[in-house]
């Protein structure tokens, strides 16, 4: 044995001195610092605190003397710093030391072989978890924007840069026992279970409740599910997926993992470990499952896969629906398995199929269904076509949104639940340059975020609906000038006014060579430039355009149409402008009764109606008719909107200037510092109705005994 090691030591004598040499140099900075620290640390403290504490700025000599006293010396000068009976206990431990480094070094040659093995198997497993910890959280930093939207992947209908989307695992509830599933915004972690407690949820989710498994043995099968918890690495995804798919085909452990093992070979077809967030093992037990699925769950589920990993209302999928979707949009099985079109039984029958198996959840109070957003990575991964999928899932939006403008708050109850989808949708379309009907629905979701003061949001979506339209249907179309003047629109609402222009005009010019010049989209857009022209006080140019609006609208719709209505509240806010009082009033109460008609009392576009009426009253001297309708007003929105809406802001600010001029500056005043807050919030301190707004309270306040400064 003495010779063996001389014999190591001979071979490997320069590794040997390295490692006494850094195993030295490691323990004397070690514990010289300690030993520094505990003797100076309070000197340290005094002298930094009183040079920092001192009146006047800090000279050079004082920023060295204090640099010296906090920056540690040399080794040399730490260990001639020690006591000597410190220096004798120093190199006891050095020595010790430098011995256990040798032997583990001589260790490592002889046994680097293991060491190796060892290395090769923690790649293998990457982020499994030891069996002392139970739980690993995975995930990609994904780069946040202001604006609060994920970045839109990459296309080359417009360039951008391309983003990647974090792949999050997390724990998936059983779902064979149909139990709500959980919020979306808390599928964020996915438990890796240590071996022992794998076996144990997967001996808890299978065991037969009645004990009337006839192949059930327990010391057989507790041997098989330990061999199956391996296998599957210990995510508990797989391991639910595996349980559900063992209970419902009443199957054991050993068998289960026997027809797992088989699959492996179709996964290696298409999954590709270095491209892919997830384990290997969660694709081949997900395989397994969609192995034993007909065409009709496997058709659903492929479809699902474009959704966003959020609640998804199940009266999107109704028999109808998927039934036209297999016409239209490529998804027609019958051609390839022989199934004929859908009906509501079979969509009831495939959903609880897909539930039995753990593959999605299902909430029947909320009418909900729900797919891990691992799940739905794995299905897009494995698709041959995924335009064919994903075009089928935007069908299903298309036709899922509700009829009207999105911007109509009626709409709203039907749009919230759809909202994620779409977002997610059609930024994968935009990455696999899918124009139709993508562009639509990235307009409509711009439309609905526009109303709920989402600005920003709404900007970036017009841009790139636009983007889509121009290389589509060509920079002249009507689909363009469309896409123009919606943009616009919200870039008037943000003061962006010379840019809007430019593209109303710009919009206006396309439906004149195009033979449209008496169209709906064309008195929008006409309707848009009066209201900007206005806001640059152009109004002897806004009224021509604001008249022929409102006569295309009434030719078009007839005189009861809200179309109508708001072209003649546009006029008569014109004509209000230029003291035309009594024409303006006569047309604003015709407008009125027209939304209330249509609308009914308590809609947020009679609350446009009721404050602009009550404007005019109050430049006529009718307060006490202004008052009621404002107040009015502000119930309407305050029903419909947010609390920081900027329409709640402009309410709270029209009342706040009634009040002041009827003499009650004290109520007057919390109801404009309300509206501050909340255009600052929405605008930014530069915009014009933020700074009207305080200027606006600045006078309150002097009018009240305050000095403007205060």
């Amino acid at each position: 044995m003495t010779v063996e090691l001389f014999e190591v030591l001979n071979q490997h004598a320069a590794m040997l001195i390295a490692s006494l040499t850094i195993a030295i140099t490691v323990n004397i900075c070690f514990v010289t610092s300690q030993w520094r620290k505990a003797s100076q640390a309070d000197s340290a403290l005094v002298l930094e605190a009183a040079i920092l504490s001192k009146a006047g700025p800090i000279t050079e000599s004082e920023r060295a003397l204090l640099a010296k006293s906090i920056a540690p010396p040399g080794l040399l000068e730490q260990f001639a710093a020690v006591p000597e009976q410190g220096k004798f206990i120093l190199l006891g431990i050095v020595g010790v030391s430098a011995f256990a480094s040798m032997v583990v070094l001589i260790g490592a040659i002889n046994h680097k072989g293991i060491i190796v093995g060892h290395v090769a198997e923690l790649k293998h497993v990457d982020k499994r978890v030891t069996a002392s910890h139970s739980t690993v959280r995975m995930g990609t930093d994904e780069p946040s924007e202001a604006d609060g939207l994920k970045p839109r992947p990459t296309s080359a209908i417009a360039a951008a840069q391309p983003s990647v989307q974090p792949m999050e695992l997390d724990l998936w509830k059983p779902t064979s026992m149909v139990t709500p599933v959980q919020p979306a915004d808390q599928l964020s972690e996915l438990d890796v279970l240590a071996p022992g407690a794998a076996a144990e949820f997967l001996l808890e989710r299978i065991r037969p409740s009645n004990g009337d498994w006839e192949r059930w043995e327990q010391p057989r099968d507790t041997a098989g599910v330990a061999a199956l918890a391996a296998e599957l690495g210990g995510w508990s995804l797989g391991l639910e997926q595996a349980a559900a798919y063992m209970v419902a085909r009443r199957m054991t452990p050993a068998d289960y993992l026997k027809r797992w093992k088989d699959q492996q070979l179709a996964v290696q077809e298409w999954h590709r470990h270095r491209d892919t967030e997830y384990p290997y093992s969660l694709a081949v037990t997900l395989q397994t499952t969609l192995d034993h699925f007909g065409p009709r769950e496997i058709e659903l589920v492929n479809v699902l896969a474009w959704f966003a990993p959020e609640p998804v209302p199940t009266n999107v999928l109704t028999a109808s629906s998927l039934s036209e979707l297999r016409l239209s949009a490529g998804v027609n099985a019958e051609a390839e398995n022989g199934v004929a079109c859908w009906t509501d039984d079979e969509v009831r029958d495939a959903l609880t199929k897909l539930a039995e198996f753990s593959i999605i959840g299902q909430d029947p109070q909320a009418g909900s269904i729900t797919l891990h957003r691992v799940v739905q990575k794995i299905l897009r991964d494995r698709q041959a076509e995924p335009q064919r999928w994903l075009t089928a899932a935007l069908g299903l939006l298309d036709q899922a949104r509700p009829a009207g403008d999105a911007d109509d708050a009626r709409t709203w109850p039907v749009w919230e639940p759809l909202r994620p989808h779409v977002a997610f949708a059609t930024a994968e379309a935009d990455r696999l340059e899918i124009a139709v009907p993508t562009s639509c629905l990235m307009g409509d979701l711009a439309t609905l975020l526009g109303a709920k003061g989402l600005h920003k949001e709404a900007k970036r979506l017009q841009r790139r609906a636009l983007a889509i339209d121009e290389l589509h249907y060509g920079p002249e179309s009507t689909e363009v000038a469309t896409r123009l003047n919606a943009l616009a629109r919200t870039l008037r609402a943000t003061n962006q006014l010379a840019e809007a222009e430019l593209l109303i005009r710009r919009a206006l010019a396309i439906w004149d060579q195009s033979s449209a010049a008496d169209h709906p989209d064309v008195a929008d857009a006409l309707n848009n430039l009066a209201h900007l022209l206005q806001a640059t006080n152009r109004l002897a140019e806004a009224e021509p355009l604001a008249r022929r609006a409102l006569a295309i609208d009434e030719q078009f719709y007839g005189a009861e149409h809200p179309k109508v209505a708001r072209d003649l509240n546009t006029l008569a806010l014109l004509l209000h402008g230029t003291n035309r009082l009594a024409e303006a009033e006569t047309l604003m109460r015709r407008a009125l009764a027209i939304d209330e008609q249509f609308y009914g009392a308590e809609h947020p576009t009679v609350a446009i109606r009721l404050n602009d009426l009550a404007l005019l009253l109050l430049d006529t001297n009718c307060m006490a008719e202004a008052g009621p309708l404002m107040r009015r007003a502000l119930s309407i929105d305050e029903q419909a909107f947010d609390a920081n809406h900027p329409r709640i802001a402009l309410r709270l600010y029209n009342l706040s200037m009634l009040l002041r001029a009827t003499g009650r500056r004290a109520e007057a005043e919390p109801l404009m510092r309300r509206s501050l807050a909340i255009r600052k919030q929405a605008f930014g301190t530069d915009h014009p109705e933020a700074g009207a707004a305080l200027n606006n309270v600045a006078l309150l306040l002097q009018a009240t005994g305050f000095t403007r400064s205060q």
